[in-house]
């Protein structure tokens, strides 16, 4: 089974996660006892779940671009004091900046763009590879 990854925003998924593992297991039990074993199940005394706090390999906030990626004036690395990465760079791409480029100031807020349900910092690409 693929690890899922649940955070605050997403708890009735872990809800439905546990449900249908208990009908998986009442079907199992029930598709052991039709098989004519005699047996049956009278209580589950344990089971077990396996929980780990996931966390990313990735960088802090602001990280200076490598010397040959900043001067072909290709890429905008904005510098900040979060790890909104994501935000940012949405913004950049989406607006026009006044003033320098490299600046969170530089960029409207009001957008119109929705980050509520999104746990900064996100995942970058690497963590997306499966």
């Amino acid at each position: 089974m693929q690890p899922i990854v649940i955070n605050e925003h997403n708890m009735d998924t872990l809800n439905q996660i546990f449900n249908q593992l208990v009908d998986e297991v009442r079907g199992e039990i029930e598709a052991w006892s039709e098989r004519g074993s005699g047996c049956v199940v009278d209580e589950i005394l344990e089971a077990f779940i396996n929980v780990a706090q996931y966390r990313s390999f990735k960088g802090g906030s602001y990280m200076p671009p490598l010397e040959e990626l900043e001067n072909k004036k290709a890429i905008i690395n904005i510098q900040k004091e979060d790890n909104q990465c994501l935000k940012w760079a949405s913004r950049a791409a989406l607006s026009t900046p006044r003033g320098d480029i490299r600046r969170t100031s530089s960029y409207p807020t009001n957008d119109g763009l929705n980050f509520e349900e999104i746990d900064f910092p996100t995942q970058g690409f690497a963590d997306w590879r499966a």
